[in-house]
């Protein structure tokens, strides 16, 4: 998984949808991640990306900014008031967003995709900082369809695949280190 990260290498495990660390951009279940607030940055055409579609997609999206400097006192109570559905203005980020940030947000939002996802991961709370990093590299460098399109690379335990079928396996040795060190001696017989 190292790896696959490192790289931006979408992946995810279909059996085991709720373990976070083997989905860490699809968003599962009833739950947000915050890395699927990443989905509000679809392209509508090949420079500039819709910031949020409905306030559902913004309140998701805001969860993971750092309020001071950022968000008006209160934004995020705001948001919880207003209807899921309800389209995004203006004039509702203008009651959200200080008036810096929402400037910065404009300009970033004449860049292209890239430039709005660092603009946002660059905002986010310490909480949320280092969890977006992998999905808005998988982003930047694959394009926002990549964190819908369901990830060719499955990743998990031989238990937790079982029963799966695939073209193609790796199958690493699910054995502790002492176990290891048992096979290393003795070879696959050595090992009760």
């Amino acid at each position: 998984m190292k790896i696959l990260r490192a790289n931006a290498i979408p992946f995810w495990n279909p059996y085991r949808k709720t373990n976070g660390a083997w989905n860490p951009i699809h968003i599962t279940g009833a739950g947000r991640r915050p890395a699927g607030s990443c989905r509000c940055w679809q392209p509508t055409r090949t420079t500039a990306p819709i910031i949020v579609l409905d306030h559902g997609d913004l309140q998701a999206w805001a969860e993971c900014l750092a309020s001071k400097g950022v968000l008006q006192h209160g934004a995020k109570k705001k948001l919880a008031q207003h209807d899921a559905d309800e389209p995004v203005t203006l004039t509702s980020l203008m009651g959200l967003f200080e008036p810096a940030a929402l400037d910065s947000l404009m300009e970033a939002y004449d860049g292209d995709y890239r430039t709005l996802l660092e603009w946002w991961r660059s905002r986010a709370s310490a909480e949320y900082f280092e969890r977006l990093k992998y999905p808005v590299e998988v982003a930047k460098q694959r394009g926002p369809g990549a964190l819908l399109e369901q990830p060719h690379a499955i990743v998990g335990t031989v238990h937790s695949v079982k029963g799966g079928e695939a073209d193609v396996v790796y199958l690493f040795p699910d054995l502790s280190q002492a176990g290891a060190a048992q096979y290393m001696r003795a070879g696959p017989r050595g090992i009760p």
